[in-house]
């Protein structure tokens, strides 16, 4: 099983979507924590 984990996206959409575009295939994706704050995309 192939899993990814993210943290610390603070509302940068941009960013998030590049490193989902970038990931090779994964059963599952964690995320952390941190999702919202200090970016104009919250």
């Amino acid at each position: 099983m192939t899993v990814a984990f993210l943290a610390d996206i603070h509302g940068n959409a941009t960013a998030l979507e590049a490193v989902l575009a970038d990931l090779p295939s994964v059963d599952a994706i964690i995320c952390c924590g941190d999702l919202v704050g200090y970016y104009p995309e919250p």
